[in-house]
């Protein structure tokens, strides 16, 4: 399935939809065009993060070259993991670090305590960093524009910050979001 959408600067441009690879209650792997999409619906355990480690496996697996990575985690997503959900953490960073051109995690937590869980984000990119540009944001719409810095042309035209947001709402979303 296409949308259509129309951009400022001539013919109106249609955008393949998401594929989905993984639709749990807790989370959303897709990809779409070199990137993809985690989204964290709800707190998950182990067996969620390696669920999604195998989707993003068998995507890498059918995919050539770098990818972009873009993490959404919904504030009812966030909070405290135990020792065996932290291993898995670590796998599954380290399983497409290689393969990764750039990765954006958001974080949709407000206030003071999304505040303080982005700062800890970053102070852990900062001692740990991947071998790739990495960024972390507390919105969709910041963090698309630097996303598509990253994301190669199609056909000989930038993907514009609007048409990856675009791509971004059709994702499932957490009740009530």
């Amino acid at each position: 399935m296409h949308f259509v959408f129309p951009t400022c600067a001539g013919p109106v441009v249609t955008i393949e939809d998401p594929r989905i690879a993984l639709h749990t209650d807790k989370q959303v792997v897709a990809t779409w065009r070199e990137v993809i999409f985690e989204v964290w619906l709800a707190r998950g355990v182990e067996r969620d993060i390696r669920a999604c480690t195998e989707a993003v496996g068998k995507i890498l697996s059918h995919t050539e070259g770098r990818i972009v990575g873009f993490t959404a985690v919904h504030p009812q997503a966030i909070g405290p993991v135990d020792g065996a959900t932290r291993a898995a953490l670590a796998d599954h960073t380290k399983q497409h670090n290689e393969r990764s051109r750039a990765g954006a995690l958001v974080l949709l937590a407000g206030g003071f305590s999304g505040a303080m869980i982005r700062s800890i984000a970053t102070g852990l990119n900062i001692l740990s960093p991947p071998k790739h540009p990495t960024k972390v944001f507390d919105s969709i719409e910041r963090a698309c524009p630097w996303v598509v810095a990253h994301v190669a042309p199609v056909d000989g035209r930038a993907v514009t910050a609007d048409e990856l947001r675009a791509v971004f709402e059709k994702l499932p979303r957490p009740p009530g979001a």
